[in-house]
């Protein structure tokens, strides 16, 4: 990705890198990666995200807080960051460097923000053999239950961020007209749908959610208007199973949600394509071949060959 990955980062720093370069001066960003994110030796990824964006927090969840969802133990990082205006300096935490720590079980090297904040490590820290050191880490759930630890912690990011200004703040793009048709229903969207949000209205005519209004949104191309609307049913069904997710501890209530939305889905697919659908466009540019300059080794007398020498087997 030539505009939003020029430091050739892995795909999880890439995918936070793009983000804010996506979200307005003033938005936040909130991602749940790797723990590499923080913790990699090397602070190149950080670097970029720390010239876009102030952090506001972090928290470490602990081993298996994601097995529900992804199916991983893997540890993994609550990170909350703001896109900086251009004129604003940086505010945020350090967060750029690693240092060691100890635990019951020797050091390890985690990240300076989290050094200083222990108690945004939700559990116990134990150093383990892992997948890509001898020194691995891992976080032990201790015993308070993670929803009132999480709820504790972020109470505390909340506090420090109203203190230094690093809270969300509106744009400052002009704010567009009002629908002047819009019904007390329509106005019930706003509460409904969050700022900048693609509405039906009443009447069937698109609307967008802005600075507290309905206001009058114009598709264009005319021709994507049912494809839109299709898009925004999906998101109400989306939103009913999100919903359903947050206050069902029961999977199996959530199952036939999820089967009603995945037949939707299917049948926009067979309408409109896959939402990530692509055409390619022919540039007219033409790619030299580069010149090979080093001399390869001559290939084994196997190569080829469907037989594995002994040495390889």
């Amino acid at each position: 990705d030539p505009l939003h990955n020029r430091g050739r980062h892995s795909l999880h720093n890439h995918f936070v890198v793009k983000s804010l370069d996506l979200t307005r001066p003033g938005g936040l960003v909130a991602v749940v990666t790797s723990r590499f994110t923080l913790d990699a030796r090397n602070p190149a990824a950080r670097r970029d995200m720390a010239e876009r964006a102030d952090l506001v927090g972090a928290l470490r969840l602990p081993a298996g807080a994601l097995r529900a969802a992804a199916g991983t133990d893997a540890v993994a990082d609550l990170l909350i960051l703001r896109r900086r205006e251009p004129d604003r300096p940086s505010t945020g935490a350090r967060w750029e460097r690693t240092t060691s720590v100890g635990t019951p079980d020797g050091e390890v090297a985690i990240n300076e923000y989290l050094a200083r904040h222990p108690e945004r490590v939700l559990g116990e820290l134990r150093a383990t053999g892992g997948q890509y050191s001898s020194a691995d880490l891992t976080v032990r759930p201790d015993e308070r239950p993670l929803p009132v630890a999480l709820g504790e912690a972020l109470a505390g990011i909340v506090a420090e961020a109203r203190s230094a200004g690093l809270t969300w703040s509106p744009g400052a793009l002009g704010r567009p007209a009002p629908l002047s048709t819009a019904t007390s229903a329509d106005r019930q969207l706003v509460g409904a749908h969050p700022e900048g949000s693609i509405v039906v209205t009443r009447s069937g005519s698109f609307a967008r959610v802005a600075g507290g209004e309905v206001a009058r949104y114009e598709v264009k191309p005319r021709g994507d208007a049912a494809e839109l609307r299709a898009l925004i049913g999906l998101r109400k069904w989306l939103d009913q199973l999100l919903a359903l997710e947050a206050t069902s501890a029961d999977d199996e209530a959530c199952a036939p949600a999820r089967d009603s939305l995945n037949r939707r889905y299917d049948a926009y697919v067979d309408r409109y394509g896959a939402l990530n659908r692509f055409s390619l466009v022919r540039t007219g540019q033409r790619i030299p071949t580069p010149v090979r300059t080093s001399t390869a080794e001559p290939a084994p007398p196997w190569a080829g060959s469907a037989t594995i020498p002994p040495t390889a087997r």
